[in-house]
């Protein structure tokens, strides 16, 4: 049979027409591939594990929101948020590269490296004023740091505050014999000073507002004893990181604090969503409570210091000051280079 020409034509066209439109899908998959296939496989994430001094409480909100808000993920980061166990553990763990980066109280550096030389520096600060506190009941006599004598502090194992308490105790001619401290896991602590079985409990005074909603639960009601009222006005947290980190790793933590920075601002600008955000993350907090404390933690982040000084920075006389008071309280050699705590050389100029 003779085969028909113009059937063959026409073949010949639609085999053309299909092969040209082959390569203009190629070519266009080419050109819009980073705008059309999903962040994640576009660009390779590096993995930043990240300690938290404690329970995901709402202080630490920004970090859940700046997860959600992706802007670790702008800067290259997959952060994955760990809860602690104070910030002498942070800091040992750091050291033993347990973490990559973690929170600590500026007191637990100080007191790792002057009594150890554990290598680990502060390399921004979170907390620049410190929010330390002893949290009592209203009405347990307890009106004064004095009135401690003869009562009991309830704390959890390596928390930093009690660094503090023979400063305290001396500015405020406190008999330490007369005053029992009581390690316990962190979650229990609150409990216990509601039950009385604890007189007070070392918590942040931005815990406040949430500790007196549970309080009231059983007609109780709490108060917070300011440690800055009692003569400790220093800084409190940071970022801290290992000096071989810092030297190894510079790119990676500056792209941290840049990004971390960056989530503080929006959270204190955001800050119901910022609860919200915190709660999807971390399923076991309070709603009320992440907001309630996340609220009274932005006072302590952003303040005169701050905004003197910027995000992030340390002032060199109140870093003098925070390690000559951490010194008289734990006798540590007032003579050592307090500026080699920190290193702010990978906050962004």
């Amino acid at each position: 049979m003779t085969p028909d020409m113009s059937v063959i034509a026409k073949m010949g066209l639609l085999m053309r027409s299909f092969r040209q439109a082959v390569r203009a899908i190629s070519l266009a998959a080419t050109l819009f591939a980073p705008w059309c296939v999903p962040e994640a496989a576009a660009q390779t994430l590096e993995r930043v594990t990240y300690t938290l001094p404690w329970l995901p409480v709402g202080d630490y909100a920004y970090y859940s929101a700046g997860v959600a808000q992706g802007f670790y993920r702008d800067e290259g980061i997959d952060f994955v948020i760990n809860r602690g166990f104070g910030s002498i553990d942070v800091v040992n763990k750091l050291a033993a590269g347990a973490f990559t980066l973690g929170e600590a109280d500026i007191s637990a550096v100080i007191a790792g490296r002057a009594r150890q030389n554990t290598p680990v520096r502060c390399i921004a600060a979170n907390q620049t004023m410190n929010p330390h506190a002893l949290i009592v009941l209203e009405g347990s006599g307890i009106n004064t740091m004095k009135d401690l004598e003869g009562r009991t502090i309830a704390t959890q194992p390596g928390n930093a505050m009690l660094l503090f308490f023979p400063l305290i105790a001396q500015a405020n001619s406190i008999d330490t014999s007369k005053v029992r401290i009581l390690n316990v896991e962190a979650a229990a602590m609150a409990g216990m000073l509601l039950n009385g079985r604890a007189d007070a409990a070392a918590f942040f005074a931005t815990n406040t507002d949430f500790l007196n909603r549970q309080a009231q639960q059983v007609g109780k009601q709490v108060r917070a004893l300011r440690y800055a009222d009692y003569g400790v006005q220093i800084y409190g947290q940071c970022i801290a990181a290992t000096e071989e980190a810092i030297a190894t790793k510079g790119d990676l933590l500056r792209r941290v604090v840049r990004a971390t920075i960056r989530a503080r601002r929006w959270a204190m600008e955001h800050p119901e969503e910022t609860a919200r955000l915190h709660v999807r993350q971390f399923p076991e907090v309070n709603a009320n409570d992440a907001l309630l404390s996340w609220r009274a933690a932005i006072p302590y982040i952003f303040n005169a210091n701050t905004d003197r000084d910027g995000d992030g920075r340390f002032n060199d006389a109140l870093l003098r000051t925070t390690f000559e008071t951490v010194a008289t309280a734990q006798g540590l050699d007032r003579n050592y280079d307090y500026r080699q705590l920190v290193d702010t050389s990978l906050l962004d100029r």
